[in-house]
Parts: C-alpha cells; structure tokens; sequence
C-alpha cells in the first residue's frame, strides 16, 4: 500500500490506480442550478432564431413564458409548412401515449381509432381523418395491401408508427407486434386462398414476413399458369405482365416449377427454386408449386418486406411500395438482405412456417363433390358469390354457409332480427282482433 497525505488528515490507505480527492470545503458555495428561463429575454430569442419552425414550435409550447416571448407565430406558420407541422406532431405524440401523428391530414389521431390490418369489416382509414392536402395530407399515407389474393390484410403507415413507438416507449404507446400477425382462408369459386402474416422489427426497422397458398382443385397441372385468375407478386410482377410489354419473369418462374413437378424432379437445384427479388418493392420473395395430394397444384408465395422506420411517409422503404408513385426508384439492396435480416430474429423459421400451414390446409380443407370445402372449425373468413363477406367462426356449421343461408355473425343483428320479426306477428295479431271485433 501507498501511504499519502493530505493537509489536516490522517494517512490513508490508497491503491496504486486510485486518485485521492480533498473532500470540499465546508465553506465553499454550492452552485447554483441555472434553468433555461433564467438567461435574458434577448438570448432566449437568440436561440430560438436558430431553430427549424417545428423546433421553435415546440419550444415555445414548453411554457407560457416561452411562448410569450417567442409568440405564436411559430405555431400559426404549421398551417402552411405540412412537412414542418408533421415533425411538430411527431414531437407531442411522444408524450401521448394513445396518439399518433396522422400523415395522411396533418392531426394527431387516437390510436384506437385505427383499425387492425386484418379486420375485414374495419374501414381502412380512420372515421376522423380527412385526407385533406391543405394540412399537409401525403399521397404516400395510403395503405399497402401485402397480398395479392383476395385478402382484406393491409397495413397503414399509422401501423407502423405504432409499432415502432411501442418498442421504443414501450405499452401504452402504439400497438404491439402481435397486432400485425393475422391468418385467413378464403374460398372463391373452386379455389382456396390461405393468407398468412407475420412481423418482427431488425435494425429500427419493421419487417413483414407473409405466406400466401393458392389452392385449386378444378385445373390440371398444365393450365394452372394460363387460368383467369392473374397471379402476382407484387404490382410490378405479374402472369399478365407480357400483354402490356412488362417484365414477364413471373410466369417463367411458374411455368419451370410447374414442369419440375410433372417431371417429378424437385430434388434438381434449379434457379426458379432460389430467392427472387422485386427490384422496385423493398422485398425478396421464393416462389413453390407443392403438391398437396388430393388437393391438386399448390402455388406458395413467400415474401418478406421491410417498411421502414415509421418516421416519416417519405421514408424510401415505404415509399418502394406506394402504389401513386409515377416513377418508383430502385431500391438498391442486396438479394436476400431483407430474409436473412428477418429471419436472424426468433421465432418460426420460413421452412417451418410453410410445412404448419401445409398441415393446417390438409386439415381444414377437402374436396366436396368435385369441389374445394371448407371443415367445420376452419379460421378465417370465406366469400360466396360477389361482395358478400361471412365471417365464419370456429363453431359455427359451414355446411350452412355453403348453402348460403345467413346466419348473423353479432349478437346486435340477432336481437334485431328477432325484434323485427316479433314486431311483426304482433302487429298482424292486433289486424285479426280487430277484424273479429268488427265482426262480432
């Protein structure tokens, strides 16, 4: 031990790498606290006069003597600089914990106000927002519609905020990942639509993993790729794309994993087995034709996007898939960057992923009289004819729904119903009484 000695104390035991420090004077002055407010008048206007609006915005909103000395100017200017009175928003919305900035009117909306991506009977946009461009609505705001086959799931830029606000200040701010998950089925006609969702978050960022199943038991093998039904991918990879002088990789794609299943090849590495990737969609995809047995053709689709970090609508991975951008850009990243990014995290692998919903397709599914139907206990919800949506619940007989007759999926309409029809018979009760005792 090194002995050392300060003026007026004792020897001290002190370790080699230690620094002795002299305890401060009893008589020295403490400092005092200096606050923001306590500077001059001219040196808080110095500074705010530095600020971007938004920040001098926020400010001024601090406290009334702020805003008294900077004024209201700062605040009136928001309803002319949209992009400015957006970043002011984001700014409050971070101390509210059931509010976002809305991109698509320029408000702060409540965040119950926003529907779930997969909630069929769920406007796609808030009853309150107004869309309205004088306030600095974008066109970038409208929601992405992640599959191309029937399914109601779309996701909102609102979506993304929320997701993102609730891993970074945690519940009650936004929503949570699990929100974004969703699984459905659909029949139309002789096929069956399997949708399912996905969502982790990598680098600040919110990817989607889907998994769509096109299922058709009236085609052969041959003619699944020339059927009325238009596959896609994305809005840029298409089957019909040669009519329109586009990109006709797609159908290429399909038509060589088709003939490896005629030819019963599958275990042949090929290039149409490999991942793919949109070049204007920030997203990679792989492209299966499975056999499903006595389910016929299979097509299985998996996609994996990135949509950004939910700052701004202007963000280029969310921008990649705004269906009004005139002239998309290339998004420039790595095949396969967005997969490996996705699939790093936990959770269900993509090859897991597809051997579950293949299980839950032969379970739920089966062929009725030459014709693709539905077990009872199936999920999801199912379209019969045009238009007509029926939310199918886990007990509810769908040998009902195949014969179309309606059942009421909410107890309200029940009760409606039955008062209706009670309204009814007592009324035509009351015209025979009446009749008897004129008669009598």
């Amino acid at each position: 031990m090194v002995h050392a000695t300060a003026p007026g104390q004792e020897h001290i035991d002190q370790h080699p790498d230690d620094t002795i420090t002299p305890p401060a004077s009893s008589s020295a002055p403490e400092r005092k606290k200096l606050h923001i407010l306590d500077l001059p008048t001219e040196l808080i206007i110095q500074i705010s006069d530095f600020l971007s609006l938004f920040s001098t915005a926020s400010f001024a909103f601090c406290n009334k003597r702020l805003a008294t000395l900077i004024g209201r100017q700062s605040w009136t200017s928001l309803h002319t600089q949209p992009k400015e009175r957006i970043q002011f928003l984001a700014i409050l919305s971070r101390d509210l914990p059931h509010r976002h900035a809305c991109h698509g009117c320029a408000r702060l909306h409540s965040s119950k106000s926003i529907p779930r991506p997969g909630d069929v009977n769920a406007w796609q946009q808030s009853k309150y927002c107004t869309q309205t461009s004088s306030l600095g609505g974008h066109p970038g705001a409208e929601p992405l519609h992640v599959s191309n086959y029937f399914s109601p799931y779309c996701v909102c830029f609102a979506h993304v905020q929320l997701v993102l606000k609730r891993h970074y200040h945690g519940a009650p701010h936004g929503i949570s990942l699990q929100d974004l998950n969703s699984t459905n089925i659909r029949l139309i006609t002789d096929d069956a639509y399997f949708f399912s969702v996905e969502a982790r978050i990598a680098d600040g960022e919110l990817l989607l993993r889907s998994q769509e199943w096109i299922v058709s038991s009236q085609l052969p093998r041959e003619q699944f790729v020339d059927r009325r039904v238009a596959h896609a991918v994305c809005r840029h990879l298409m089957t019909y794309n040669t009519i329109f002088g586009l990109d006709d990789s797609l159908t290429g794609l399909m038509k060589c994993q088709l003939s490896h299943q005629l030819r019963d090849d599958n275990d042949f590495e090929c290039s149409c087995m490999r991942l793919h990737q949109c070049l204007t969609c920030p997203m990679d995809y792989r492209l299966d034709v499975v056999d499903m047995q006595h389910l016929g053709p299979t097509l299985c689709v998996t996609k994996w996007f990135t949509l950004g970090t939910g700052s701004t609508v202007h963000d280029p991975f969310w921008n990649g898939h705004d269906l009004s951008a005139d002239e998309p850009l290339l998004h420039g990243l790595p095949l396969g960057s967005i997969r490996s990014r996705y699939e790093s995290h936990d959770g269900i692998s993509d090859s897991d992923l597809r051997a579950s919903n293949r299980r839950m397709m032969l379970r739920f599914l089966f062929i009725d009289e030459g014709c693709l139907a539905l077990q009872a206990g199936g999920l999801g919800w199912k379209q019969i004819g045009c238009g007509q949506k029926i939310d199918i619940s886990e007990a509810e007989d769908l040998a009902r729904v195949r014969r179309r007759v309606f059942t009421p999926s909410r107890l309200k309409d029940a009760w409606l119903l039955a008062a209706g029809y009670s309204m009814v018979v007592v009324l035509v009760l009351q015209c025979v009484c009446r009749m008897l005792g004129r008669h009598g």
